[in-house]
This record gives C-alpha cells, sequence and structure tokens, in this order.
C-alpha cells in the first residue's frame, strides 16, 4: 500500500498481501485482506488489528 498526502505527495508505501479493502479509520485508515487479517494503518505505520483464520472477500466500506 502506497500513502499520499493531500497535495499527492508520496509519503510511505507499506507491504501486506492480498490487501485490497481500504477505509477511512480513526487514526487513518483500516484495511483488510483475503487472510483474514485487519489492519490499522497511520502515521505510525500497519500494525495488525485482529486475524481470522476464516479468509473472505477482502472488500471494505466505513459505516456511520
Amino acid at each position: 500500500m502506497q500513502l499520499f498526502d493531500a497535495t499527492g505527495r508520496w509519503l510511505a508505501t507499506h507491504r501486506r498481501q492480498d490487501v485490497c479493502g481500504i477505509a477511512a479509520g480513526p487514526d487513518g485508515f483500516v484495511a483488510t485482506d483475503g487472510l483474514g487479517g485487519i489492519l490499522a494503518l497511520g502515521a505510525a505505520g500497519l500494525r495488525p488489528l485482529a486475524a481470522h483464520r476464516l479468509a473472505w472477500d477482502n472488500h471494505l466500506v466505513a459505516l456511520g
């Protein structure tokens, strides 16, 4: 995943297998992957929030 600021300037690249779902989160973004991972992506980098045994179609929509 690559992060850019509002002007289009590159900020960082984070590697993660099979990431597709990305939505706005409380401190940046929340991402999901097809391997059951739920991740936070923010200024501190990429960190796992949860891991599930089940894999899913990894689209993600923010609600609320």
